[in-house]
């Protein structure tokens, strides 16, 4: 009940109408965080990850890595779940099990998409600024606005590094991604 009022309460609050090019807060903080990911060719991030769905509840811990242009995300079950992108193809399966390969474009997880076009959130959603370090990111896609009611996303004040990722699909329907740590040692250098 609590968490159903919280929810209705974030999503009342009263969105900015400008876009974030217009924003007077949040931009450094978004761009500087997107060029530091960009920018990176080798790192990687711990998350956990809530699902949701028709009153079940699934948890998952899972390790998203990037290394010379190719993702990969492993959740860590047993045996572990592996979703690979590069080059536009997306390959999943179980370790040790046959896989299978898609195109982005027609897998259909809206948050491997999400994490996987991390710097390029902007093609695929408008962006309004909430606060300093929260921003609403509306569907500007027919195949996210069929599956995704909006997504908010939290960056944290001490490390300007995105924090959460809460998905709506719908009051039964969501997925809340906590970003627990960051290892982007290789980039600071550059």
């Amino acid at each position: 009940m609590l968490k159903k009022i919280l929810l209705s309460v974030l999503f009342l609050i009263p969105s900015t109408v400008f876009s974030l090019e217009n924003s007077t807060y949040g931009k450094p903080l978004w761009k500087t965080f997107i060029e530091k990911i960009e920018n990176c060719d080798q790192g990687k991030v711990l998350f956990r990850q809530e699902n949701q769905f028709a009153g079940s509840v699934d948890y998952y811990t899972a390790q998203m890595e990037k290394k010379d242009g190719l993702y990969r995300v492993i959740y860590f079950t047993q045996p572990p779940f592996v979703v690979v992108y590069k080059n536009g193809l997306v390959t999943v399966g179980y370790e040790g099990e046959e896989k299978q390969t898609f195109e982005l474009s027609q897998y259909p997880n809206p948050i491997v998409k999400i994490l996987f076009n991390l710097p390029r959130l902007e093609d695929y959603f408008e962006i309004l600024p909430r606060s300093e370090y929260t921003f609403l990111l509306k569907p500007k896609t027919e195949d996210l606005k069929e599956v995704l009611t909006e997504v908010i996303v939290y960056f944290d004040p001490k490390t300007g590094l995105l924090k959460r990722i809460f998905l709506s699909a719908g009051e039964d329907n969501t997925v809340n991604i906590v970003f627990q740590k960051w290892d982007l040692e290789k980039c600071k250098n550059r």
